[in-house]
């Protein structure tokens, strides 16, 4: 996907799928981030560590953002990369659901 936003096109061979030509007309005006949903530890988050611009985690467990976060922290860690994510807050003008946001999530990220 990356190879095909930020170039003319060209072949591609990988192991699910084969393209003679990766066509991407009109090409975008500026690089298109690309964003990986999900919060598998081994494949998933791995790979937002690889490839990903920013990623989306669904937890449901107090504490598992936190959890989540610092297994992203370690495979950013072994590609050179930093890492990011974006948040959903369907609770947001809740108190308690920002109070929860600042000591499950922004504070790991200052530690």
């Amino acid at each position: 996907m990356r190879r095909m936003l930020d170039s003319t096109g060209g072949a591609f061979d990988g192991p699910h799928c084969r393209l003679e030509m990766m066509l991407n007309n009109p090409a975008p005006l500026h690089r298109v981030p690309i964003m990986i949903g999900g919060s598998g530890e081994r494949k998933t988050l791995r790979l937002v560590a690889r490839l990903a611009d920013a990623c989306n985690i669904l937890v449901s467990e107090p504490g598992e953002s936190r959890r989540k976060l610092e297994v992203l922290r370690r495979h950013c860690e072994e590609v050179g990369r930093d890492y990011q994510l974006i948040l959903n807050l369907p609770d947001a003008h809740e108190p308690a659901t920002l109070e929860r946001l600042a000591k499950e999530v922004l504070a790991p990220l200052r530690d």
